[in-house]
């Protein structure tokens, strides 16, 4: 389930705070989440989050968006300040983004998970985040708002894969940034998923794609049967790389290929680029 959050200006800095983690988990306190609190305890399962702000011109701004948000329990919470306070966090970031009570964490995700939007990332007048103003979870079922930015090696790769697609499909239909692929090609009676992963080693790669690839698939499963995933990677992989391909397609039944798109200048081309762009 996908929810609209509302942040204060004030606690915004706070969702990026990258000191207050355990084990690549931030724990944090959103208001908006204690009214749902009991329920999202019973139902068990984590929840995507998109956080915005209402500036004093009653605009709203995109904050972020974060992936798998999990509720905690009165006593995890205790037990995740306890902990930081122990490892000596709390003293050497302070408490300024953490409240003073004890059960001061209602949820966690991971850090890695947060996809910030840009300052400018100001709603449109007809989305409906304009009609909300409480500090609750407003369930919207998918993704709302702009994509959040993506990283200049994920933006080169896509532009390269595109336009590859479009010299190669003229005529298919091609979207962007869907609920589980970065790149979803129609053409005749097969549809092609593009997961674009920026990672050097093909392997981690393939590995950190799995989730959101097998979701896809699943989900379109009966709508899309001629559906086929596909991995963009940046290096070519090596013989084991293809053996743990092989190894995916055959275990998980997967109908997946590794796609190659390189954005890499040679070996040796360009020069290395000091602070401030000063070229060494």
């Amino acid at each position: 389930m996908h929810y609209l959050a509302r942040i204060d200006a004030a606690d915004e800095g706070d969702v990026f705070h990258a000191g207050l983690q355990i084990d690549g988990w931030r724990y944090a306190y959103l208001r908006s989440v204690e009214k749902s609190r009991r329920r999202l305890l019973r139902g068990g399962r984590p929840f995507d989050a998109t956080l915005f702000v209402v500036e004093a011109d009653r605009r709203r701004r995109y904050v972020a968006r974060l992936a798998g948000v999990e509720c905690l329990h009165e006593s995890h919470a205790l037990a995740a300040r306890a902990a930081l306070a122990q490892y000596g966090w709390l003293a050497t970031h302070g408490d300024g983004a953490v409240p003073a009570d004890g059960a001061a964490f209602n949820v966690r995700f991971r850090f890695g998970d947060i996809r910030r939007y840009p300052s400018d990332a100001f709603a449109a007048e007809d989305d409906v985040v304009m009609r909300l103003h409480r500090y609750q979870l407003h369930g919207v079922g998918e993704d709302i708002g702009p994509a959040p930015p993506r990283s200049p090696e994920h933006a080169a790769m896509r532009r390269r894969l595109v336009d590859q697609l479009r010299a190669a499909h003229p005529h298919a239909r091609i979207d962007f940034d869907t609920a589980d692929a970065d790149v979803l090609l129609r053409d005749h009676d097969t549809t092609y998923a593009f997961q674009i992963r920026t990672e050097l080693d093909p392997r981690t790669a393939l590995r950190r794609s799995l989730d959101r690839l097998v979701r896809h698939y699943l989900s379109d499963l009966d709508e899309t049967p001629a559906l086929r995933l596909v991995v963009v990677v940046r290096k070519e992989p090596d013989a084991a790389d293809l053996r743990y391909l092989s190894l995916l397609r055959g275990l998980l039944g997967l109908p997946i290929a590794c796609r190659v798109v390189a954005v890499d200048p040679p070996a040796g081309v360009g020069q290395r680029v000091g602070p401030a762009g000063a070229r060494l």
